[in-house]
């Protein structure tokens, strides 16, 4: 299939059309839920706001490297822009991380949010909620309920704006006001502020990178992908920054709580709970069974590339999940605490590869400009 074709054939993509898939990338169930922005930035206190503000400014400027590198290769593959010189052992590890650590690694993550989920809200033990997360995700791929998923993924973004919404409120209005803020993170992947706020940029741009890498060579022009860039990133922080404040203003109420957001809005009223936690539910459902699904298409992928694994799909399908579910008795904070912070030191090192690979392809051009110019003169 020729990529170079299909861009100049293909729809170009707007400024929106680069923000709203990055933003959708970035704040997700995790998102929403306050776990991942307590767990990196809340216990740092005052530091974690401002290491936000990092997140955010790397968030624009690696949107805009991964665009316009994948723009410049006029390739959509993402593995192709994190690897120096399309090195294929390099694309081959890049792929492995994002797989195994990125999508394998949130059904786990997924599976105990959910039973966290349903034990907050209904008292259904963390087991069977758990089961339950991993049945439900198994048989919308099996069955191939795609489309039913994808109606669902409304949820998400409903969530977050309503996440924002009680935060903007509890900011104003804490219902338990933490006199004596004095956080301390627990986690040893986590004990410094400027690391803690690099591996949550590390570990959210592998996908991030995934999704902007294919709109690179089909937005209008190299301006589209800088304020599409900057629009994501900006919003993210600003999102961020206030769901932050609100739960360190609760910090005494939620330190100790799987869902620091949907303890909020249960504490605003019981109705109010009760539907952040339906809809919070939703979300994380969709993010597994996508998850799921883009396991399915690699093993797809490895059928079409005739590499034989020995068992049929559905088979492997239900050992993913199997293994997930085990995986998920990690509890939901401990699997956060340490499966993102790990997948974000691997993320150092694509990550470092894509800086390379849009410097590396910058110059070239620009080399290429000066020549032709000079021709020009002569």
């Amino acid at each position: 299939m020729n990529t170079k074709t299909n861009a100049k054939t293909a729809v170009k993509v707007g400024v929106l059309g680069i923000a709203a898939p990055f933003i959708g990338m970035q704040v997700g169930a995790g998102f929403a839920s306050g776990q991942e922005l307590m767990s990196f930035f809340g216990n740092f206190g005052t530091k974690g706001l401002v290491g936000i503000v990092i997140v955010g400014f790397g968030y624009f400027m690696l949107g805009i490297m991964g665009a316009l590198t994948a723009r410049r290769m006029d390739s959509p593959y993402y593995d192709a822009v994190f690897a120096p010189k399309n090195n294929k052992y390099f694309r081959w590890f890049s792929n492995a991380v994002i797989i195994f650590l990125g999508l394998f690694g949130c059904l786990p993550i997924m599976y105990a949010a959910g039973a966290s989920i349903l034990e907050m809200q209904f008292g259904i033990p963390t087991i069977v909620g758990s089961i339950f997360m991993a049945v439900i995700t198994l048989l919308s791929v099996m069955f191939g309920t795609r489309g039913f998923v994808n109606s669902l993924s409304i949820a998400v973004p409903v969530l977050v704006i309503s996440s924002v919404i009680i935060c903007i409120y509890l900011l104003f209005n804490p219902v338990d006001p933490s006199a004596d803020f004095n956080p301390v993170s627990t986690n040893g992947l986590l004990q410094n502020w400027f690391l803690s706020s690099l591996l949550y940029l590390s570990y959210n741009m592998l996908c991030g990178i995934a999704v902007v890498a294919p709109l690179g060579p089909l937005a209008k022009s190299d301006r589209t992908i800088f304020w599409g860039s900057l629009i994501a990133g900006a919003t993210v922080c600003v999102m961020a920054i206030i769901c932050c404040k609100a739960i360190m203003e609760n910090y005494d109420l939620v330190k100790d709580v799987d869902m620091p957001t949907a303890v909020m809005a249960s504490k605003l009223s019981p109705i109010a709970g009760a539907v952040y936690a339906i809809a919070l539910f939703l979300a994380v459902y969709t993010t597994a069974a996508a998850s799921l699904f883009a396991l399915d298409v690699q093993l797809n992928r490895l059928k079409e590339m005739k590499i034989n694994l020995k068992m049929s799909k559905p088979v492997m399908l239900l050992i993913i999940t199997i293994v997930a579910y085990l995986c998920s008795y990690g509890g939901f904070v401990g699997l956060v605490n340490f499966l993102y912070p790990f997948t974000g030191y691997f993320g150092f090192v694509i990550l470092a590869g894509l800086i390379y690979n849009f410097f590396t392809v910058t110059i070239k051009r620009n080399g290429k400009e000066e020549k032709l110019a000079g021709k020009e003169g002569e």
